[in-house]
């Protein structure tokens, strides 16, 4: 594998980890997506890698629950084939919306677990709901502009 496009693969991988992802399950992303062909076949991602089945089979399973790959299979061959896929930008602004949401009810039940005592972390927890809630309207606002007309 030449150089460049094994130091890709690793600066994925690196950025996954910063992510709090698994390190490998970046590898076999930027491998994906730096391929020459768009579908590679599970054993030929696994030996390139140097992974084992058990890491491949994990880490190709993460990713395709997360919108990132997706199975395919060829006509008469018997092997699994992966290829790079991105998630539609709507289906991640929703999940995003939905984990939003959800640290915004935690922000708001922190509050009621303190009482109202107007101190610092209290308004602390006040504008933390502010920006969230924010946050949310404007990426349901950019969901609504992508279901009409896609990006620009």
């Amino acid at each position: 594998m030449e150089e460049q496009r094994l130091n890709y693969i690793h600066e994925i991988g690196l950025f996954f980890d910063r992510l709090g992802v698994a390190r490998t399950a970046g590898m076999v992303l930027g491998y994906l997506m730096s391929a020459s062909e768009s579908e590679i076949s599970f054993d030929t991602i696994r030996k390139d890698l140097r992974i084992s089945k058990g890491a491949a089979s994990q880490n190709l399973k993460w990713l395709a629950e997360n919108g990132f790959v997706e199975k395919c299979l060829k006509p008469g061959d018997r092997k699994t084939y992966y290829r790079f896929k991105i998630m539609a930008a709507e289906v991640l602004l929703e999940e995003r919306i939905l984990v939003i949401n959800r640290l915004v009810e935690l922000f708001g039940k922190g509050i009621e677990i303190r009482g109202a005592t107007g101190d610092a972390a209290q308004r602390e927890l006040e504008k933390a709901i502010d920006t969230y809630s924010w946050i949310v309207l404007n990426m349901k606002k950019m969901k609504e502009e992508l279901r009409k007309s896609g990006p620009v």
